[in-house]
């Protein structure tokens, strides 16, 4: 009988896999820039990690996010919605950013920096900038714009 009883329901190669998500481990050891991923992806979420490069982290439950905005067009940004705050995304080839956060599986964020990451090849999202304004602070903004 094996010691581990759910080792027959797991996909062979997944806590492997699981260990090389995490962003800088070997990279880190080697002394080299980790790879730079500009969002990461799963299903069953509780929070999505907003990762700022110059700034501290937040970590919002998505049972408070309401709504993402966006153009089609051109994917160089998106606002997105809590009740309690606004994040503001800007940046290049965003479209797989968007597509996870709108389907709900976006776990994280990250803000690139070329003193944290090796440089992202060609044509892969990168988010140059992530804004976050908690609801006071959106508030007297939108009072200041003459806003409902």
């Amino acid at each position: 009988m094996a010691d581990d009883i759910l080792a027959q329901f797991e996909q062979p190669g997944g806590r492997q896999q699981q260990a090389r998500t995490q962003p800088g481990q070997q990279a880190a050891a080697t002394g080299e820039k980790p790879e730079y991923l500009a969002f990461e992806a799963q299903d069953k979420l509780i929070t999505v990690e907003l990762e700022r490069a110059t700034a501290p982290w937040r970590a919002p439950l998505l049972k408070y996010y309401l709504d993402i905005s966006y153009s089609p067009r051109f994917y160089s940004g998106f606002t997105m919605f809590f009740t309690f705050m606004r994040v503001t995304v800007t940046g290049r080839n965003l479209k797989p950013v968007i597509d996870a956060v709108r389907l709900g599986k976006c776990t994280c964020l990250r803000e690139y920096h070329p003193d944290l990451f090796a440089p992202p090849a060609e044509g892969q999202p990168v988010i140059e900038h992530l804004e976050i304004l908690t609801r006071p602070s959106y508030e007297d903004e939108a009072e200041g714009q003459g806003a409902d």
